[in-house]
C-alpha cells in the first residue's frame, strides 16, 4: 500500500493501455481512461511486483486474461458488448 500511496498522481494512460482495456471490458475510450486513472490512484490496490511481472508478462499477454476473474479483483464494471 506505501507504493500506491507514493504515486499520488499517476501517469496519464498511454494509448496501448487505453487499447487494451477497450478490448478487455469493452469500454468506450473515456471510459477506459477514467477507470485506468481511478485504479492507479486506488492506493488499496494490489500490485504485482515489476520482478514478478517481467517473469509471467509474456507468457499472460499472450493466454489473455479471463475478463471473469479479473474484475473482481480490480472492483470495476464491465460494459456489455453493443
Amino acid at each position: 500500500m506505501a507504493q500506491n500511496a507514493t504515486t499520488s498522481k499517476p501517469t496519464e494512460p498511454t494509448e496501448d493501455e487505453i487499447s487494451r482495456w477497450r478490448r478487455l471490458f469493452n469500454y468506450s475510450r473515456l471510459e477506459a481512461i477514467s477507470l485506468i486513472n481511478a485504479h492507479r490512484s486506488d492506493i488499496t490496490r494490489i500490485q504485482i511486483p515489476d520482478g514478478h511481472w517481467v517473469l509471467i508478462k509474456e507468457e499472460r499477454e499472450a493466454v489473455g486474461p479471463s475478463v471473469s476473474l479479473i474484475l473482481p479483483s480490480l472492483d470495476i464494471p464491465c460494459t456489455s458488448a453493443s
